[in-house]
Formats: C-alpha cells, sequence, structure tokens
C-alpha cells in the first residue's frame, strides 16, 4: 500500500489523504515518498479514503496524526469506506443494505484498531479513550465511499 497527498485548493485548511495500492520496487521508495511530501501546517479535516488500515501502515498514520496532534487539537478525522459493490453490481437492494452494513462494521473495526493503537502512543494523555474523545467533540466520522 502507499499513498499520496494532495491538497483540495478549494479550501487551503483540508487535506486530503488518498490511498491506493500501487506495486513498489523496495520498501525503502515508500518512506522516500511518505518523507518528501509537503504538508499543510494546519489543517481542520483528515480525510482517509479508500484504505484497509493495515498494521503495516499503523506508523504512517501515527506520523500523521501526531503531526496535527490528533489528540489534543480541534482536526476531525474522516474515514471512508468502500460499500463492497460498485454501480455496475446487479445486485437487488436487500443485498446492498446487508454488503454495505457488512463493509461498514469492518471499517468500524479497522478504525478502532488503528486509534487504539495510536491511543497507546501518546505519553502522559488519556490515549486509550481517545475513540470516546473524538465521538464525544463530534471529530469522528466513518461515511461510504461515493458509487462508482
Amino acid at each position: 500500500m502507499c499513498f499520496f497527498v494532495q491538497t483540495n485548493h478549494t479550501r487551503k485548511e483540508l487535506l486530503f489523504l488518498m490511498f491506493k495500492e500501487i506495486n513498489l520496487r523496495n520498501h525503502s521508495s515508500l518512506h522516500k515518498l511518505f518523507y518528501s511530501l509537503a504538508f499543510q501546517k494546519k489543517v481542520d479535516t483528515i480525510i482517509i479514503y479508500g484504505h484497509s488500515l493495515n498494521r503495516a501502515d499503523y506508523s504512517y498514520f501515527e506520523s500523521i496524526f501526531d503531526m496535527y496532534d490528533v489528540f489534543n487539537s480541534d482536526v476531525k478525522l474522516r474515514f471512508y469506506y468502500w460499500r463492497g459493490y460498485d454501480k455496475k453490481d446487479n445486485l437487488s437492494e436487500e443485498q446492498k443494505k446487508v454488503i454495505a452494513k457488512q463493509q461498514e462494521r469492518k471499517a468500524m473495526k479497522n478504525i478502532a484498531k488503528l486509534l487504539n493503537s495510536y491511543g497507546s502512543t501518546l505519553e502522559n494523555e488519556h490515549g486509550e479513550n481517545i475513540i470516546n474523545k473524538l465521538v464525544l467533540e463530534q471529530r469522528l466520522s466513518l461515511l461510504p465511499s461515493p458509487l462508482l
């Protein structure tokens, strides 16, 4: 997995993270790509789109979350998940609902793992409560990705 960062030019305070599968010949290329990115100094929302949220990528999320002090700041996290089907799929409305609910649950589970792992890295904080904190402050959202 690799990612690229694209700044939304209509709102300078928005950081848009898009994750995409690509083949890399060696792992060092991934590190070079990540550390060469120019991040904005201040953002109000981090959008994570189409990412599996595997443990192997936690260090990158940790770096980003630390950079924007997600625990103590007002930065919002918006996760988009794949519904499990595309427009072209010939499914009944009931099948779509069942599949989408399964995908939503899978995404929630992966987000909880990611955030709990991140929370465990926070010293002198109550990092174990990061999900509750983000929810209470209305800074965590999970949405289905647009149908393609």
